[in-house]
């Protein structure tokens, strides 16, 4: 069983400037609910990581996989070099960021 699958970052330059789309799948479950993706409060100590929290996800069967989106306005395209995702505390996937110009 997993809690979710197929997670990514990309950081492009859009017409309303650049931004961060970090995407994956989460395993509902059972449950009839949409995940979602929050930034970590705190941050933590290394600016490039971006930290997120994985909300109403399970590691449970029957697995259900829903997509789950973040989307952040960043300064600059190298504000992030990569990702680490939690759910409930423990973190679960780590990859790094995509930049396309």
């Amino acid at each position: 069983m997993s809690v979710s699958k197929n997670w990514k970052a990309i950081a492009f330059s859009g017409v309303a400037g650049n931004e961060i789309i970090v995407t994956g799948d989460a395993n509902v479950g059972p449950l009839d609910v949409l995940p979602k993706l929050e930034k970590r409060v705190p941050q933590g100590i290394n600016g490039k990581i971006l930290l997120l929290d994985l909300l109403n996800a399970v590691d449970d069967k029957p697995e259900s996989f829903k997509p789950v989106q973040f989307n952040e306005k960043i300064g600059s395209l190298e504000k992030y070099a990569s990702v680490e995702v939690f759910n409930k505390g423990t973190s679960i996937a780590k990859f790094d960021v995509t930049i396309t110009k």
